[in-house]
């Protein structure tokens, strides 16, 4: 079906719903049943009239939900993000303390500061 809408006319029409519901079996339509975009014809003829179409439709508001619901982050990707930047501070803080103590030691600044950068790519989780 390319639109959600209302059967007028059923000659002994059979759909496929899967798409929308997952269930398998063709579902019988007569006139005045709703039908919905993304279904597909399994048996018979019919004509209907287009009540929406396009992200008014069931198949738009399930894709809609589906997007929305990839942006909600859950309680624990919330809290693993907050460690990962707790534990991110706290890795600046050191590597700048080592810098420094390999500085103060008389080291060289290339070598100090890989030292740093080395440590800092080991401890930050991705």
């Amino acid at each position: 079906m390319p639109a959600d809408g209302v059967l007028r006319e059923s000659n002994r029409l059979k759909v496929d719903e899967s798409a929308l519901t997952g269930e398998s079996v063709p579902v019988e339509k007569k006139i005045n049943h709703e039908v919905f975009m993304g279904t597909a014809i399994a048996r018979g003829s019919g004509m209907f009239e287009i009540a929406k179409t396009g992200m008014q439709t069931k198949f738009g508001s399930i894709a809609k939900l589906a997007t929305e619901t990839e942006k909600m982050k859950s309680p624990l990707q919330k809290e693993l993000e907050h460690i990962g930047k707790f534990v991110a501070k706290v890795t600046l803080v050191i590597c700048t303390l080592l810098f420094a103590v390999g500085m103060l030691r008389g080291e060289s600044f290339l070598e100090s500061l890989m030292f740093s950068v080395a440590t800092a790519i080991a401890a930050v989780p991705e």
